[in-house]
């Protein structure tokens, strides 16, 4: 059952607009919402729970809501530094207004949220107020962000930036959001950097994090920063854990294989349990508990298993737990097309009882690239098939 009693985290995501962040489609809170939802989950005890993410930008959201309201603010913004004290008052009453609507979209009744990733929030509001004006200003938010990214790039990544013509397009249609100049926009995020390193409120937490941008795509930023929530699970209450998870069967002498799969597979965001045939024996209980919890176990199948009397014990395994657990578990990768169609134990119950589209032969894939894209595809089928079973059977 899903954990009430832990809040929705709030995420900001900053940075100075032509510097460390830039417009994107997808944008990057989107694009690290949907990673996020589509290949982890959140732990919960010894199981893994759907993890819920969304994504807010401030502005986008304003702008839905009441665009008078949202023209209004952003004019406001762009003359900060000259407003009246009934302007500045004007400017907190608008940010709390767009807190608000951020408030009513976490907790809306129809929906239940993990995490959010905002654009916007306090990291914005900090330029804009600072010291004492921030902190009376801060002291009324109603979401105040658990961790806050600040999103930098050096200066010759930010002179790239500025020669690319997209973004001299997206210039164009908003300019008051940009700096003149690269080596302004540098100079601003210096600033921000600065500034932000006196937040009162981040001390007392893992607070703000720094992630430098290296190139101009949002999905290269996903990884980075997942990376980080993930390390920042204390903060966070609860961890971050891929959403698939594989015991890899296999003899010793295909020890070497089974890393590169390994390998291969951490690239999208499986986590992989190699068993090990040197502690085995000391903690068989230990390796079986492993095989419950993973989506999948790989068997590695070669003329070798054939004479292993663990990797039998994984296999006979696993298909206990597929009865106990009414799922589909074992995927069989045949790295030799005569012990499939051998009639010795292990082979024969794989054409028995094993799905045969979960029966992979890596000798007809063009590499071990192409293979790992085949694996995926029945890694994710199969998984939807189980979840869907599972939820008829909860009905």
């Amino acid at each position: 059952m899903y954990n009430k009693l832990i809040p929705t985290r709030i995420v900001e995501i900053t940075g100075v607009f032509g510097a460390g962040y830039i417009p994107n489609n997808p944008s990057i809170p989107e694009s690290i919402a949907k990673t996020l939802e589509n290949d982890f989950r959140r732990k919960a005890c010894d199981r893994a729970e759907h993890l819920k993410v969304s994504y807010i930008i401030d502005n986008t959201l304003a702008q839905k809501a009441n665009i008078n309201k949202h023209n209004r603010i952003d004019d406001l913004i762009d003359r900060q530094g000259n407003l009246t004290s009934q302007e500045l008052a004007e400017l907190k009453s608008g940010l709390e207004w767009v807190d608000q609507e951020a408030c009513n979209f976490v907790n809306h009744p129809k929906w239940r949220i993990d995490m959010v990733i905002r654009r916007g929030g306090v990291a914005q509001a900090w330029p804009l107020f600072r010291h004492e004006a921030w902190r009376d200003f801060n002291n009324g938010r109603i979401m105040k962000p658990h961790i806050i990214i600040f999103i930098t790039a050096s200066l010759p990544i930010i002179q790239r930036t500025y020669q690319d013509p997209n973004f001299q397009e997206q210039r164009l249609k908003n300019p008051r959001k940009y700096c003149d100049t690269p080596e302004r926009a540098f100079i601003v995020q210096q600033e921000w950097s600065e500034q932000f390193r006196e937040i009162p409120y981040l001390w007392h937490m893992e607070g703000l994090q720094t992630i430098e941008r290296t190139a101009d795509d949002a999905k290269a930023l996903t990884t980075p920063i997942i990376n980080k929530l993930i390390l920042s699970h204390n903060t966070l209450g609860f961890e971050i854990i891929p959403r698939f998870s594989v015991f890899i069967s296999h003899s010793h002498k295909d020890k070497a294989f089974a890393m590169r799969l390994q390998s291969a597979l951490e690239l999208y965001h499986v986590n992989c349990f190699l068993s090990d045939l040197d502690v085995f024996s000391r903690y068989e209980e230990d390796f079986k508990r492993e095989i419950e919890l993973r989506n999948f176990t790989i068997l590695i199948l070669t003329a070798e298993v054939l004479e292993s009397k663990w990797v039998k014990y994984e296999f006979d395994t696993t298909l206990e737990c597929e009865k106990e657990q009414g799922r589909r578990k074992l995927i069989v990768i045949g790295l030799d097309d005569q012990v499939l169609k051998s009639e010795s134990p292990i082979p024969a119950q794989i054409k028995d009882k094993v799905h045969v589209d979960m029966i992979l032969n890596y000798q007809c894939a063009d590499g071990l690239n192409e293979f790992v894209n085949r694996l995926m595809d029945t890694i994710i089928k199969h998984e939807h098939a189980n979840l869907e079973s599972e939820s008829l059977k909860a009905r």
